[in-house]
């Protein structure tokens, strides 16, 4: 088995992993991802978006990851394998990099059925947790109370309810760097980039308070023809245990539903339990899960 930088493998072996890739999001989530693999395909292409290829004897790919540095954080962006020794073989290789040898931080989230992921990851000094993601009909929920919907001038007071209902722990997922600038960046991303679906203004929900901030929101995303995503669900501390979650996910998928999107999903933390509770009353059900690892 050799591990070499992507960025010289043959252009039809990496067509063949980014087409399997697509079809995998496609069925397992219902997710259309090709507008992001094509992006990632591109950078590879051109030589600015860093990579490994695990060759086989065969010559074969037998695994390929690729990473990105944002600042002092390392974020993999990807990682799939044939069997764990692959597994270990590519992360071991991404965390001997020239990216990472400064690196104050390294960060995975991905949808990888790697196998072997979560273990190898653990036992390199990583926090893993999974992210479940969770779907149902946007069909089937009562009206429930009506709620603003999105205009450009929330950006900053949802960047700030962000900031403020995340702990340290949690936000790495998200914001890689943290702090107020990290969570900026974040939801510019999802506003204006596709990583997360493409930004549906007209679904979102926020209760505000009344002095410029939020109380909640829903921020929502089309990844599919049929299905919207939510991104984020936020409820400010001081106005947790009213409710305010699942009655913004109920208007989101109402809203969605009269747009004519007949799927819901959403990622939700393993270790969240709070939030596990509200989506199971609404009728979410598990179908896939992301790894979220990270280490200082």
């Amino acid at each position: 088995m050799r591990v070499f930088d992507w960025r010289i493998a043959e252009a039809s072996d990496l067509d063949d992993a980014f087409a399997a890739e697509i079809l995998r999001w496609q069925h397992a989530l219902g997710w259309d991802a090709s507008a992001a693999w094509a992006q990632v395909d591109a950078a590879c292409r051109a030589g600015t978006l860093p990579g490994f290829v695990a060759m086989d004897a065969a010559e074969r790919i037998a695994g390929w990851t690729f990473f990105v540095r944002h600042g002092q954080t390392l974020q993999i962006g990807a990682l799939m394998a044939a069997d764990a020794g692959v597994t270990g073989l590519l992360l071991d290789a991404v965390l001997t990099s020239s990216l990472a040898e400064d690196a104050a931080s390294v960060i995975f989230f991905g949808f990888s059925t790697a196998p072997g992921l979560e273990a190898l990851l653990a036992s390199r000094g990583f926090d893993v947790e999974r992210y479940l993601y969770l779907e149902r009909s946007t069909s089937g929920l009562g009206a429930g109370p009506a709620a603003a919907s999105w205009r450009e001038g929330h950006r900053e007071a949802v960047t700030d309810l962000l900031a403020s209902s995340y702990d340290d722990s949690r936000a790495r997922a998200f914001a890689r760097e943290g702090g107020i600038e990290g969570w900026r960046e974040y939801l510019s991303q999802i506003l204006t980039g596709i990583g997360c679906g493409t930004f549906l203004p007209e679904g979102c929900q926020l209760i505000e308070a009344g002095d410029g901030r939020l109380d909640a929101a829903v921020l929502t995303t089309r990844i599919g023809d049929d299905t919207v995503h939510l991104p984020q669900v936020a409820v400010a501390r001081h106005a947790r245990g009213q409710g305010l979650a699942a009655r913004l996910v109920m208007a989101a998928l109402n809203t969605a539903r009269d747009a004519g999107l007949s799927r819901a999903t959403l990622l939700v933390g393993e270790r969240n339990a709070a939030a596990r509770h509200v989506y199971d009353k609404l009728g979410f059900v598990e179908t896939a899960a992301f790894v979220s690892a990270t280490r200082d």
